[in-house]
């Protein structure tokens, strides 16, 4: 893919969001940065130096439930934009489906230890990614279970010695 004209990028709460925008605006230097917000919300002077645009979301909060409603009207306006790329500090379902009410060229997750995720843009394609993560993430679960409880259980010497 070319590279993009327009990203679009969703702000985050989480420490190091700053580093993020400073990442896309190095990689991207041509492109135009706008910051997708809540109500409310101010950008702190280190991501305002990377960013060309806000745009504000009708709700104060990005997160179900109170989100919902004021992501899919803020969709509906960004769709008529014409987004190139949607970017996401983290991924859940709610952002994969904003994602997808979006209709961006390419959505992408910037993940805390430095992998690019690509969103898929079809709804099949992000249960069946949110599925196999999810079947992932409870095979470790029960894996570590079994050796803590089962394993751990057998193997560890008591924590006091019998009298």
């Amino acid at each position: 893919m070319s590279a993009p004209k327009s990203i679009y990028i969703v702000v985050s709460y989480a420490p190091g969001f700053h580093k993020l925008l400073e990442y896309v605006r190095r990689f991207h230097p041509e492109a135009r940065i706008t910051l997708v917000h809540p109500v409310g919300y101010t950008p702190t002077e280190s991501e305002r130096k990377y960013i060309d645009d806000l745009v504000e979301c009708p709700s104060r909060s990005l997160s179900p439930p109170s989100g919902w409603w004021g992501l899919w009207r803020l969709s509906r306006e960004l769709r008529g934009r014409g987004i190139d790329h949607l970017g996401f500090q983290y991924e859940s379902i709610t952002l994969r489906l904003f994602a997808i009410a979006c209709r961006p060229k390419e959505a992408v997750a910037w993940l805390g230890n430095g992998q690019l995720l690509q969103l898929p843009l079809d709804l099949r394609g992000t249960l069946a990614d949110l599925l196999a993560h999810r079947v992932s993430g409870y095979r470790v679960m029960l894996r570590s279970a079994w050796h803590a409880f089962v394993l751990g259980a057998k193997n560890e010497p008591p924590e006091r010695p019998k009298r």
